[in-house]
């Protein structure tokens, strides 16, 4: 059976701020699967560049089902079924998250993959929601053009010259 564990760290006086900061910067967890007590850690910069097509086809596969249009994946459920459209992919962003070879992760019993691939969620949605909705957003805003700020100083001139003017 699988085990999720938070990461230990000195609740008291001014450490409790500085692990709760840490954890927000770089969120990770353990959970005991396949006999091992794995830390699933969010993707480096470094891991997100030089893995970005297998990271970007899993956002793709991700966004219909997240997509407001569809309501969202509403139960832990409904992002397994998107993302089992791509076990093979899964598998390897998993073992990337774990430091585990892919065969490892493939091979864990269903009840502890399924853990193990929510652990690796709740540590990683923060990058998959950066690509499927901040992005989008971003890059749709900078195409809007500009609304202009209010009326015009003073009206257009007339095209038609006014009698009696020089």
């Amino acid at each position: 059976m699988a085990r999720l564990k938070r990461r230990a760290a000195d609740k008291s006086g001014e450490l409790a701020g500085q692990a709760d900061d840490l954890d927000i910067l770089a969120p990770e967890r353990e959970i005991t699967v396949g006999g091992e007590t794995v830390t699933v850690r969010e993707y480096s910069f470094g891991a997100q560049l030089k893995h970005g097509a297998l990271l970007a086809a899993l956002a793709g596969a991700l966004r219909p089902a997240l997509s407001p249009a569809a309501g969202g994946a509403r139960q832990a459920g409904d992002l397994l079924d998107a993302l089992a459209a791509h076990a093979d992919e899964v598998v390897a962003a998993i073992a990337l998250s774990v430091d585990r070879p892919p065969e490892w992760v493939a091979s864990l019993s269903g009840e502890e993959g399924e853990a193990l691939a929510l652990t690796w969620w709740s540590v990683n949605m923060g990058f998959f929601v950066r690509r499927l909705v901040t992005y989008p957003a971003l890059a749709a805003a900078l195409q809007k053009p500009a609304a202009p700020d209010g009326a015009p100083s003073s009206p257009p001139s007339s095209a038609t010259a006014t009698p009696g003017a020089n």
